[in-house]
């Protein structure tokens, strides 16, 4: 009995300690704005700058009139004396709450085949009221479309973030098809957060730290789509995109150590406040999980977050912060997933569910979309280009359509088919870099077609040969003329640089020069230096491969916005160049034959 009574005693003089420490820190945090003001009042008045000590005495009242609040409510640690508790001991709040697995909260254990329930869920309606855990009263739910629209999750290691996470994420899934909501993971833990996420049909994109280039196209693609809902609400004339005819989906984007997101991509941060100021009325929502919410989440950003939970912290402060008390700093390091929802009325202790077989209900959840005949997300963004582009067994090759190349507008890549046009298209690159191959998977692309007579020369022993004559060009298919704007005429020429050499006067240049620029032909050369183009203002399209000398490279058309992204990599990397077209340029990995793909006969090799 005597022990049990010291330790009490010891127990409550550690959380008086815990009590004093925090109200003296706050107290030093309401005492340090009012110094500096006055130190700042002081120096304006001796300058004797009125206005400005005009403007800073509202701001010097507000901290004194906060100071003396906290005074008046027993903050002051010079006080002594027991103190009255803020909250009953947060033990005993989550000490008689059971934890429930999340299959049963969500009824996934009332049927042998999990998807069938999500199926039925998804048939009565999609809604963001979801089950998250369990209270003394029974189960306990969240709305981030209604509470929210965005929040704020903060937890101390191994409080149980990434469980509540990935519980909330499971929850909204079973309940919304992915046809109407969508979910985007940015993970800075090291990718272990969302994994087993990632196979949701709802997933539009997850990146994580391990590459930053790629969680920079993530926010690129982000401010795209919500620049897109801005452009249709106003085109529609109305005040939210849910009031649009044809219906789009929610985003919920999952951020977990949003601290480490901020240090790594300080520039991200200004377009997630606007993520934050306009998400309501156009569908996107935020989760921000940190384990510092004190200082590391803008306020601007905190303003729009009506939603906070608060797992264990470590000190008051932090807890204060997001329920404005400091309970949340003494929950016990053996209760994870216990935490409190502040949704701006009540301030509530939840036990999350247990961990889910998350493999399990992702599996189920892509079987029901299946069923239902939901269309999984589309990615907002991709991951940066490869360094090498395989066409041939995959879907790109079709007929009248080879792709040669992936194209990278910053945020998604695409396939890029040119078409034989009036003028001409110069590929630009040193040897080694491309050349060749570009054109010839550009000659297996216009080859495939019924309507363009293709002529391919190339340099073979000093001499050009050609594949075929463009003087002798097959007849056009029946039911079309030669004056047909559906009927082409391409020539390709490789290595052309003694072409557009006037020093050079052997006989097989003398015969291509007769017969360039004709008109109706679409003419394509490949040379090693754009100086050598006699009429470079005919060549407006071009396929340039930077050389790594910037001068040179701005100087042959590729715009320095887009230079400044070439790195050691990019600059080595065989066929990544940049398509130059009136009006526009673009990124581009030429793609290289693979597999059942068969090239054009029309080279001897590779030779650039």
């Amino acid at each position: 009995m005597k022990g049990t009574h010291r330790h009490t005693r010891t127990t409550e003089r550690a959380t008086d300690r815990r009590r004093l420490r925090a109200r003296r820190l706050s107290l030093a945090a309401a005492v340090a704005p009012a110094i500096a003001q006055l130190i700042l009042l002081g120096a304006m008045a001796v300058e004797q700058r009125w206005m400005f000590v005009l403007m800073i005495m509202p701001g010097l009242v507000g901290c004194l009139a906060s100071l003396l609040a906290m005074v008046n409510r027993g903050d002051d640690p010079s006080r002594s004396g027991p103190q009255p508790e803020e909250r009953s001991g947060p033990s005993d709040d989550f000490g008689a709450i059971a934890m429930l697995p999340l299959e049963s909260a969500l009824g996934l254990r009332d049927d042998p085949v999990m998807w069938r329930p999500i199926v039925a869920g998804w048939l009565d309606g999609a809604h963001t009221d979801v089950p998250i855990g369990t209270t003394a009263e029974g189960i306990a739910t969240l709305d981030i479309a209604a509470q929210g629209p965005h929040a704020l999750v903060a937890g101390t290691t191994g409080s149980g973030k990434s469980v509540l996470l990935q519980n909330w994420c499971l929850a909204l899934a079973v309940r919304n098809p992915p046809d109407t909501l969508h979910f985007v993971f940015l993970d800075f833990k090291g990718g272990s957060a969302f994994n087993q996420l990632q196979g949701l049909p709802h997933t539009a994109g997850i990146v994580d730290d391990l590459d930053i280039r790629h969680a920079a196209r993530a926010i690129v693609g982000l401010e795209r789509e919500l620049k897109r809902r801005e452009r249709l609400v106003a085109e529609a004339g109305v005040s939210s995109i849910d009031r649009l005819g044809n219906a789009q989906p929610s985003i919920i984007i999952v951020i977990d150590e949003f601290h480490v997101l901020r240090q790594q991509l300080p520039d991200a941060i200004e377009r997630f406040i606007r993520i934050a100021s306009l998400g309501r009325s156009l569908g996107m929502h935020l989760i921000a999980c940190t384990q510092h919410p004190l200082g590391q989440v803008h306020a601007e950003m905190k303003s729009n977050m009506a939603l906070n939970l608060c797992l264990r912290v470590r000190d008051g402060m932090q807890s204060a912060e997001l329920i404005g008390s400091s309970a949340a700093a003494g929950i016990p390091p053996t209760m994870p997933g216990a935490f409190y929802s502040n949704d701006g009325v009540t301030v509530t202790p939840i036990r999350s569910c247990a961990p889910a077989d998350a493999r399990s209900i992702t599996a189920a959840i892509g079987m029901a979309c299946r069923f239902h005949g939901a269309r999984p997300a589309d990615p907002l963004f991709t991951a940066p280009l490869p360094a090498r582009v395989a066409c041939g067994d995959g879907a790109c090759v079709a007929r009248d359509c080879v792709p040669f190349a992936l194209g990278d507008d910053g945020a998604r890549f695409h396939d890029v088919v040119l078409q034989p046009q009036e003028g001409g298209i110069a590929i630009i690159g040193g040897r080694g870099r491309g050349k060749t191959t570009a054109l010839r998977m550009l000659a297996a692309s216009w080859g495939a077609r019924d309507d363009v007579a293709l002529t391919v020369t190339y340099l073979s022993d000093g001499s050009y040969v050609d594949a075929t004559d463009i003087r002798t060009v097959p007849p056009p298919p029946s039911g079309t003329g030669r004056d047909s704007a559906a009927w082409h005429r391409a020539w390709l020429i490789d290595d052309a640089d003694m072409v557009f050499n006037p020093a050079c006067d052997r006989t097989c240049t003398d015969r291509i020069r007769r017969n360039l620029y004709r008109e109706g032909v679409a003419l394509v050369v490949a040379v090693e230096h754009p100086h050598s183009l006699q009429r470079p203002d005919f060549f407006r399209t071009r396929l340039i491969f930077p050389s790594g000398d910037r001068a040179t490279d701005l100087m042959n058309g590729i715009p320095s916005e887009l230079l400044n992204q070439f790195g050691h990599e990019e600059l080595t990397t065989p066929g990544r160049g940049v398509l130059v077209e009136p009006g526009r340029a673009t990124v581009v990995q030429c793609m290289v034959p693979s597999g059942s793909f068969t090239m054009p006969a029309f080279f001897p090799g590779e030779t650039s």
